[in-house]
């Protein structure tokens, strides 16, 4: 589906048994439409760059890897606070 406002962007949904604990979004590096994504356009550079996919040429197509790291709630207050 093409949005008129946002940018193509990947939802990815992370789950602890079978509740739902986070959901991300992640864009496409460089593509055109990220600049009029009001929600892309939100994010400081350094989550902007985080967010953003850079595919490249794989044995079965275009393909991306992605490095997520989820902290506990704990975990979070406490960096936080650093």
């Amino acid at each position: 589906m093409t949005y008129l406002v946002r940018a193509p962007h990947i939802h990815v949904k992370f789950f602890g048994g079978t509740r739902e604990i986070l959901t991300m979004q992640f864009y496409i590096h460089g593509h055109l439409a990220n600049k009029r994504d009001r929600i892309f356009n939100r994010l400081p550079e350094s989550d902007a760059k985080a967010v953003s996919m850079v595919f490249s040429s794989g044995t079965e197509g275009e393909e991306t890897t992605l490095d997520v790291v989820v902290l506990s709630a704990k975990r979070c207050k406490r960096a936080a606070l650093s």
